[in-house]
């Protein structure tokens, strides 16, 4: 797994995405690890490109002071595919960067892992979530109903649903396993800046534009009630982790602590 030449042909008899599955369980030794962190950098460019595997590795290894990755730099220097040599590596090297998960078309403005830490749920301006696999980096579903950016998306504690909020002036939950929506949550008179589910998963709350916060019964999707106080637009809230108190922080340069209602 280490070895140029093993890692050219399982691409291509194979492609890029079981390329990565191979090195998904960590290998003990550093040096294979390291060689799996940059193959995961390297599926996006593979996957549409096989051939640009010399240039990949040479430009994100060749920096390393590493046994492992020096050899492989000097064996894709060697590689007739190369073509054009670079007169220095200049991609970014693997180190604390695992994944990257590429496929919205505008600014990510929040992500999330699920509590079992499987799955990441991110919140875009192409207005659409997306769920992805949290150990492979691959798409699961796209969540697509909101008319403006999605500003933001969290998990309920036990995974199975999920919340977004966006400048539509809805929230919106999710069945995370069918990606389909089952409540559409209105009500704010301007856009929606966060939401969060509540430690026991019971209850929602939301913060947005409209200088309020407020709460909402995550089965039926029904109003609960409504937070005032702040002076300007209110960019989050969160539970406490007894369910009985909300944190809040805004625009006004407060942050509050208030009774759920």
């Amino acid at each position: 797994m280490t070895d140029y030449g093993w890692i050219k042909a399982k691409l291509h008899t194979s492609g890029a995405a079981d390329l990565f599955a191979a090195y998904q369980l960590e290998s003990p030794d550093a040096g294979t690890r390291l060689v799996g962190r940059a193959i995961a950098l390297l599926v996006p460019a593979l996957a549409a490109n096989p051939c640009e595997l010399p240039l990949q590795i040479f430009g994100r290894l060749g920096r390393l002071a590493d046994a492992t990755a020096t050899a492989l730099a000097q064996a894709a220097l060697n590689d007739w595919d190369l073509g054009l040599t670079p007169r220095w590596p200049n991609l970014t090297p693997p180190g604390s960067e695992r994944l990257r998960l590429v496929g919205h078309d505008d600014v990510v403005f929040d992500a999330a892992f699920s509590a079992d830490g499987t799955r990441i749920v991110t919140a875009s301006r192409d207005r659409t979530a997306r769920i992805w696999d949290a150990t492979s980096g691959e798409p699961i579903r796209i969540l697509a109903g909101h008319n403006e950016q999605v500003t933001s998306a969290a998990f309920s504690p036990d995974g199975t649903r999920i919340v977004t909020t966006s400048w539509d002036r809805t929230a919106r939950i999710w069945d995370a396993a069918s990606g389909e929506a089952t409540r559409v949550l209105t009500g704010h008179d301007n856009v929606l800046n966060s939401a969060a589910f509540s430690p026991d998963g019971n209850r929602i709350v939301t913060a947005a534009g409209d200088k309020t916060v407020r709460i909402w019964d995550a089965a039926s999707g029904a109003a609960v009630s409504r937070l005032t106080g702040h002076n300007n637009a209110v960019n989050s809230a969160a539970f406490s982790s007894d369910s009985t108190r909300i944190v809040t922080g805004s625009d006004d340069k407060t942050t509050r602590t208030m009774d759920k209602g």
